[in-house]
C-alpha cells in the first residue's frame, strides 16, 4: 500500500514542471551571480536556460521548498533514496533517473529567489550528497536516450541551478 504522503510528493513532483513552466512568463529577474563575469551573450543563455526552472511566484517556490525538505527527510546518508530503483534497466521509462529528478527538485528550492528553502546550507548539503552517490555509482542504461541525453539534460540543469555550490565527490581534487 502506497503511503499517503508517498502519493503527495508523487503528485507534487508530477505538477510542479507544469506550474512553473506556465509562470515562467512572470519570473523575477535572476540574481547576479557570484561568478567571473559572462560576456553579455553568455549571460544572456544562462539567464535564458534558468529562467524556466527557477520557481516565479511566491505559491510555487513555497510548494518547490515542501518537495525539497520531503525528499531531504528521506535521503539516506549516503546519498540515495530507498525507493528509487537503481538497478532498473529499463530502455523506456527509466525508474534510475527518479534520482536525478529529486536533486534538480532540491537545487529550484536552493535556488529560486522566492523559495523559503532559498541558499539553504542542508539543503545543498543534500543536493551534494545525492550528486556524490550518482556519480559514483556509474548509473547506465541500455537505451542511448538515457545516457546520451537524459542523464546530461538533467545534470546540466542541475549544475546550473547550483552554479558553483557543487562540491566535487572526489576531496583530493581541488575546484579551480
Amino acid at each position: 500500500m502506497v503511503s499517503v504522503q508517498r502519493l503527495h510528493v508523487q503528485l507534487v513532483l508530477l505538477l510542479l514542471p507544469v506550474l512553473v513552466i506556465r509562470a515562467a512568463a512572470r519570473a523575477p529577474p535572476l540574481p547576479p551571480s557570484p561568478f567571473p563575469p559572462c560576456t553579455a551573450d553568455q549571460q544572456t543563455v544562462k539567464s535564458r536556460l534558468l529562467a524556466p526552472l527557477l520557481s516565479p511566484t511566491a505559491s510555487v517556490a513555497a510548494a518547490a521548498s515542501k518537495v525539497a525538505l520531503d525528499l531531504q527527510s528521506v535521503l539516506h546518508a549516503d546519498g540515495s533514496w530507498a525507493d528509487v530503483n537503481y538497478t532498473d534497466k529499463s530502455r523506456g521509462t527509466w525508474a534510475t533517473i527518479d534520482h536525478l529528478s529529486r536533486i534538480e527538485n532540491i537545487a529550484v528550492a536552493v535556488r529560486s529567489p522566492l523559495s523559503p528553502t532559498a541558499n539553504s546550507s542542508s539543503l545543498l548539503a543534500s543536493a551534494n550528497a545525492a550528486l556524490r552517490f550518482w556519480l559514483r555509482g556509474g548509473f547506465t542504461n541500455p537505451n542511448w536516450y538515457w545516457n546520451e541525453i537524459g542523464v546530461p539534460q538533467s545534470l546540466a540543469n542541475t549544475f546550473l541551478l547550483l552554479e558553483g555550490r557543487v562540491r566535487h565527490p572526489d576531496p583530493s581534487v581541488s575546484r579551480a
